[in-house]
C-alpha cells in the first residue's frame, strides 16, 4: 500500500483521545513479547535467525506466524496482538526487509489475521508501507502499536514513521517529516480484511519543541468509559 506523500490524510476530529503514557506505564502495558498465549493455550512465537533453536521445544504446541526469510524478508520484529470484537486475532509486526536493524531503514508493517484462535493465519498483509526511496532511507515505518475499540469494533495500528533518518537518533524539533518522526495510523472497520490509507496525526499530538513521540509497540486498551489508549512515549 505505497502511498503519494501527497495522499497522507491527516484527522481533524478524531473519535477517540490519545493518552500520552510515560515509559513506566508503557511497560505496563505493552501485552506482547517473543510469545503471547493463543486462546486455545498454545503460543504464538516470532521468530528471529538468532532464535532457531526455539524449533526444538514442543513443536507440537507452537505456532511460528513469520520467520526470518518468509517472503524473502531478512526479519520480523516487534509484535503486537489483540483480539477484535468478533474473536479474530490481529498480529501486526515490523517487516524488516534488509536486517534486523531499527529505523531509520528499508522498514514497513505488516498485519496477519486468524479466525480460529490462532491454529492457521491468512496470508500477510502490508498495512503500512510509506515509500522506498533510497534518498530518504526508504521511508521505513516501524514499532506498531495494537489497539480495539471494543464499543465501536474499529481496528487501529499506530506507528512510527522516519522521513530519512527521523526515528530515535536522528528526529529533530518541529513538526514536517523532513524535520522530526511521524505518529501514523491506519484503521480497519470490516474486522481486519482490509485498512484504510495512513493517517498523519502528528500535528495533533505533539509539541513542535519535542524532538520526539512515538507509538510503544504492542497494543492498546478501551477504559470502561469507552476511551481507547495508546501508549505513547
Amino acid at each position: 500500500m505505497t502511498q503519494q506523500k501527497s495522499k497522507y490524510l491527516t484527522v481533524t476530529n478524531m473519535l477517540f483521545k490519545i493518552y500520552l503514557l510515560s515509559l513506566v506505564s508503557t511497560a505496563l502495558l505493552s501485552a506482547t513479547a517473543q510469545a503471547d498465549e493463543l486462546k486455545d493455550g498454545r503460543r504464538m512465537t516470532f521468530m528471529q535467525h538468532e532464535e532457531q533453536e526455539v524449533r526444538k521445544v514442543d513443536r507440537d504446541n507452537e505456532v511460528y506466524l513469520r520467520t526470518a526469510g518468509d517472503d524473502g524478508v531478512k526479519c520480523y520484529r516487534i509484535p503486537g496482538v489483540d483480539t477484535t470484537r468478533k474473536g479474530s486475532l490481529i498480529a501486526v509486526y515490523d517487516i524488516r526487509h534488509r536486517s534486523g536493524r531499527d529505523l531509520p531503514g528499508d522498514i514497513d508493517v505488516g498485519m496477519s489475521r486468524s479466525t480460529d484462535g490462532g491454529k492457521t493465519w491468512e496470508p500477510m498483509k502490508v498495512i503500512m508501507d510509506m515509500g522506498s526511496d533510497p534518498e530518504w532511507k526508504h521511508d521505513g515505518i516501524g514499532d506498531p502499536c495494537v489497539a480495539v475499540d471494543r464499543e465501536t469494533g474499529t481496528i487501529w495500528v499506530a506507528a512510527l514513521w522516519s522521513h530519512g533518518n527521523r526515528a530515535w537518533h536522528g528526529s529533530g524539533t518541529g513538526m514536517k517529516p523532513d524535520e522530526t518522526g511521524q505518529v501514523i495510523l491506519v484503521r480497519s472497520d470490516d474486522d481486519g480484511k482490509t485498512w484504510s490509507d495512513p493517517i498523519n496525526i502528528t500535528n495533533q499530538i505533539k509539541d513542535p519543541k519535542w524532538r520526539l513521540i512515538l507509538p510503544s509497540p504492542g497494543r492498546g486498551m478501551t477504559m470502561t468509559d469507552g476511551t481507547l489508549v495508546l501508549p505513547m512515549q
